[in-house]
């Protein structure tokens, strides 16, 4: 596994985690925006990361070709 791959995963769960906790909170609070940003700073990592993925593997979404 790659760090990008581990970068990408870890934050991805992160977010999922932290997802969980915003949707639970009472709408329109400090809270909820704060840990609704980092969320989509959390989402924004994922996707590039993505993008970084597929550079380094030719194109291909899987990371191992069978």
């Amino acid at each position: 596994m790659t760090v990008v791959v581990a970068i990408h995963l870890a934050v991805a769960l992160c977010a999922l985690l932290i997802g969980r906790v915003v949707l639970r909170l009472r709408k329109e609070t400090a809270r909820h925006k704060l840990i609704g940003r980092v969320w989509v700073a959390l989402m924004l990592v994922v996707a590039v990361g993505s993008f970084l993925i597929v550079m380094i593997n030719d194109g291909a979404w899987m990371i191992e070709r069978i």
